[in-house]
């Protein structure tokens, strides 16, 4: 649950809105200092009192592990069987003019595989973290960067990362699934 307040806000009204939830801990998050006595207090409690950058130091990790990561495999693990170096079994079974199709197709979307890979629970046996944003500075130069949906080299927070990930994704599976070059 997220609000914005704009009054005073004390330990005992997060505990309230704690206490109508399921929730083992809660944050409330300031834009300038808490008052002492709001400090002291939310010691005794399972609320923190932190700023915009510390909540977001602790939230980020949680939040790539927790649904980052599994979103990204879920939404685009075929993309992966499309573009790993083994090409998918029923790529014999495509007439000729079908696996040109589909080699012509999948060969735009290896480097973009790659990026994708990074952000998936497979990923993990690759780093056990994801890249840091922008993702352009670890963008290998021999990578073609033409190929890459705008922003996605430049985006600077993981949730606009996200939001052109997996619509770039889904489409670049349709067209690997499209007839013809259908796998």
């Amino acid at each position: 649950m997220c609000l914005r307040l704009d009054r005073q806000f004390t330990p005992e009204d997060g505990l309230d809105l704690l206490r109508g939830q399921d929730d083992n801990y809660g944050y409330v998050i300031t834009s300038s200092d808490f008052q002492r006595g709001a400090l002291t207090a939310a010691d005794l409690t399972n609320l923190r009192l932190v700023d915009w950058a510390t909540f977001q130091s602790e939230f980020e990790g949680l939040w790539i592990e927790n649904h980052l990561r599994p979103w990204v495999t879920e939404r685009l693990d075929p993309l992966l069987s499309y573009v790993e170096p083994i090409l998918p079994r029923a790529f014999e079974g495509l007439s000729e003019g079908g696996k040109f199709a589909f080699l012509e197709v999948r060969e735009r979307y290896i480097d973009f595989g790659a990026i994708v890979m990074l952000f998936t629970t497979y990923g993990t046996f690759i780093s056990p973290t994801v890249p840091p944003l922008p993702l352009r500075a670890q963008f290998p130069p021999t990578a073609d960067a033409d190929k890459m949906p705008p922003g996605i080299l430049d985006a600077t927070a993981y949730g606009d990362l996200l939001d052109i990930l997996i619509p770039h994704g889904e489409r670049a599976i349709a067209e690997l699934r499209r007839p013809n070059g259908s796998v």
